[in-house]
Protein backbone atom coordinates (compact mmCIF):
# COMPACT_ATOMS: atom_id res chain seq x y z
CA UNK A 1 0.00 0.00 0.00
CA UNK A 2 1.05 3.27 -0.61
CA UNK A 3 2.39 5.81 2.25
CA UNK A 4 2.18 8.85 -0.31
CA UNK A 5 0.77 9.58 -3.17
CA UNK A 6 2.05 12.81 -5.11
CA UNK A 7 0.28 14.36 -7.87
CA UNK A 8 0.35 16.70 -10.76
CA UNK A 9 -1.00 20.30 -10.17
CA UNK A 10 -2.86 19.45 -12.99
CA UNK A 11 -6.41 17.99 -12.96
CA UNK A 12 -6.56 15.28 -14.74
CA UNK A 13 -3.53 13.40 -13.04
CA UNK A 14 -5.21 13.92 -10.07
CA UNK A 15 -8.12 12.66 -11.24
CA UNK A 16 -6.48 9.64 -12.46
CA UNK A 17 -4.52 9.07 -8.86
CA UNK A 18 -8.07 9.06 -6.95
CA UNK A 19 -9.61 6.22 -10.03
CA UNK A 20 -6.49 3.88 -9.23
CA UNK A 21 -6.39 4.74 -5.89
CA UNK A 22 -9.61 4.78 -4.14
CA UNK A 23 -9.06 3.29 -1.07
CA UNK A 24 -6.19 5.32 -0.33
CA UNK A 25 -8.20 8.69 -1.69
CA UNK A 26 -7.53 11.72 1.06
CA UNK A 27 -9.93 11.91 3.99
CA UNK A 28 -10.28 8.15 3.33
CA UNK A 29 -10.32 5.49 5.99
CA UNK A 30 -6.89 4.43 5.04
CA UNK A 31 -5.66 8.08 5.22
CA UNK A 32 -2.58 8.16 3.30
CA UNK A 33 -1.02 11.37 2.17
CA UNK A 34 -1.35 13.10 -0.68
CA UNK A 35 0.56 16.40 -1.99
CA UNK A 36 0.88 18.37 -4.87
CA UNK A 37 3.94 18.69 -6.66
CA UNK A 38 4.85 21.44 -9.40
CA UNK A 39 7.93 20.06 -10.66
CA UNK A 40 5.04 17.07 -12.10
CA UNK A 41 3.39 19.07 -14.60
CA UNK A 42 3.32 18.60 -18.10
CA UNK A 43 5.40 20.13 -20.50
CA UNK A 44 4.03 23.47 -21.72
CA UNK A 45 3.79 23.53 -25.35
CA UNK A 46 2.59 26.74 -26.22
CA UNK A 47 -0.65 27.65 -24.22
CA UNK A 48 -2.47 24.73 -24.42
CA UNK A 49 -5.59 25.04 -22.44
CA UNK A 50 -5.42 21.55 -20.76
CA UNK A 51 -2.14 22.49 -19.28
CA UNK A 52 -3.39 25.29 -17.29
CA UNK A 53 -3.46 25.11 -13.55
CA UNK A 54 -5.89 25.87 -11.47
CA UNK A 55 -5.64 28.41 -8.26
CA UNK A 56 -4.96 26.11 -5.48
CA UNK A 57 -8.51 27.45 -4.01
CA UNK A 58 -10.17 25.70 -6.68
CA UNK A 59 -8.14 22.85 -6.45
CA UNK A 60 -8.63 22.53 -2.77
CA UNK A 61 -12.00 22.95 -3.20
CA UNK A 62 -12.55 20.18 -6.06
CA UNK A 63 -9.84 17.60 -4.15
CA UNK A 64 -10.16 18.41 -0.72
CA UNK A 65 -7.46 16.50 1.93
CA UNK A 66 -4.58 16.82 -1.19
CA UNK A 67 -2.13 18.84 0.26
CA UNK A 68 -1.35 22.49 -1.81
CA UNK A 69 1.51 23.77 0.50
CA UNK A 70 4.50 23.03 -2.60
CA UNK A 71 2.44 24.15 -5.28
CA UNK A 72 1.13 27.44 -3.07
CA UNK A 73 4.39 28.23 -2.27
CA UNK A 74 5.88 27.88 -6.73
CA UNK A 75 2.53 29.85 -7.73
CA UNK A 76 3.54 32.87 -5.09
CA UNK A 77 7.15 32.95 -5.39
CA UNK A 78 7.21 32.61 -10.21
CA UNK A 79 3.98 32.43 -11.16
CA UNK A 80 2.41 34.95 -9.84
CA UNK A 81 2.54 37.44 -12.19
CA UNK A 82 0.90 34.93 -14.70
CA UNK A 83 -2.40 34.87 -13.72
CA UNK A 84 -4.80 34.90 -16.42
CA UNK A 85 -7.76 37.15 -16.21
CA UNK A 86 -10.82 34.71 -16.26
CA UNK A 87 -13.52 33.95 -14.18
CA UNK A 88 -11.29 31.55 -11.99
CA UNK A 89 -7.54 32.24 -11.34
CA UNK A 90 -5.68 29.97 -13.67
CA UNK A 91 -1.64 29.91 -13.77
CA UNK A 92 -0.17 28.94 -16.58
CA UNK A 93 3.33 27.75 -17.56
CA UNK A 94 5.87 29.89 -19.41
CA UNK A 95 5.51 29.04 -23.31
CA UNK A 96 7.24 26.45 -24.81
CA UNK A 97 9.47 25.09 -22.08
CA UNK A 98 12.95 24.38 -22.81
CA UNK A 99 13.72 20.62 -22.85
CA UNK A 100 16.71 21.15 -20.38
CA UNK A 101 13.84 22.65 -17.94
CA UNK A 102 12.21 20.06 -18.18
CA UNK A 103 14.75 17.79 -17.31
CA UNK A 104 15.89 20.30 -14.07
CA UNK A 105 12.52 19.91 -12.99
CA UNK A 106 12.64 15.89 -13.36
CA UNK A 107 15.89 16.08 -11.37
CA UNK A 108 14.37 18.10 -8.70
CA UNK A 109 11.49 15.95 -7.89
CA UNK A 110 14.22 13.03 -7.38
CA UNK A 111 16.26 15.02 -5.06
CA UNK A 112 13.27 15.97 -3.29
CA UNK A 113 11.63 12.37 -3.41
CA UNK A 114 14.71 11.35 -1.43
CA UNK A 115 14.35 13.51 0.94
CA UNK A 116 10.61 12.24 1.85
CA UNK A 117 10.88 9.70 4.31
CA UNK A 118 8.09 7.06 3.07
CA UNK A 119 9.74 4.08 0.98
CA UNK A 120 6.05 3.49 -1.52
CA UNK A 121 5.33 6.59 -3.59
CA UNK A 122 2.75 6.87 -5.89
CA UNK A 123 3.28 9.57 -8.68
CA UNK A 124 0.87 10.13 -11.05
CA UNK A 125 2.00 12.96 -13.63
CA UNK A 126 2.01 13.22 -17.46
CA UNK A 127 3.75 11.49 -20.44
CA UNK A 128 6.30 13.79 -21.11
CA UNK A 129 7.29 14.37 -17.54
CA UNK A 130 7.35 10.46 -16.90
CA UNK A 131 9.75 10.04 -19.84
CA UNK A 132 11.77 12.32 -18.43
CA UNK A 133 11.95 11.57 -15.22
CA UNK A 134 12.15 7.65 -16.08
CA UNK A 135 14.53 7.81 -18.91
CA UNK A 136 17.01 11.11 -17.54
CA UNK A 137 16.56 11.61 -13.94
CA UNK A 138 16.58 7.69 -12.85
CA UNK A 139 18.07 6.37 -15.68
CA UNK A 140 15.30 3.28 -16.08
CA UNK A 141 14.76 2.29 -19.28
CA UNK A 142 12.88 -1.67 -18.99
CA UNK A 143 12.99 -4.00 -22.12
CA UNK A 144 9.41 -4.34 -22.37
CA UNK A 145 8.83 -0.81 -22.84
CA UNK A 146 12.24 0.68 -24.00
CA UNK A 147 11.63 4.64 -25.05
CA UNK A 148 8.18 3.78 -25.04
CA UNK A 149 5.88 6.89 -24.44
CA UNK A 150 3.70 6.20 -21.57
CA UNK A 151 -0.16 5.92 -22.41
CA UNK A 152 -2.79 7.75 -20.88
CA UNK A 153 -3.59 5.99 -17.17
CA UNK A 154 -0.75 3.59 -17.30
CA UNK A 155 0.95 2.58 -14.58
CA UNK A 156 4.76 1.35 -14.20
CA UNK A 157 6.74 0.08 -11.39
CA UNK A 158 9.76 0.98 -10.68
CA UNK A 159 11.67 0.70 -7.38
CA UNK A 160 14.62 3.96 -6.47
CA UNK A 161 17.42 2.89 -4.56
CA UNK A 162 19.18 5.84 -3.10
CA UNK A 163 22.60 5.66 -2.07
CA UNK A 164 24.13 6.75 0.81
CA UNK A 165 26.79 8.67 1.09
Amino acid sequence: MPELVVVSPLKRATITALLSFPQNSPLSVRSTNWICHPALTETNRGGNPADTISSVEELSSIFPGIDYTLLFEEQQASLEKQICERETNYVTLPSWEKKMDLLARADSFLDWLKSREERVIVVAGHSTWLQAFCGFSVNYEPREYGWQPFQKGEMRCLAINFQKK
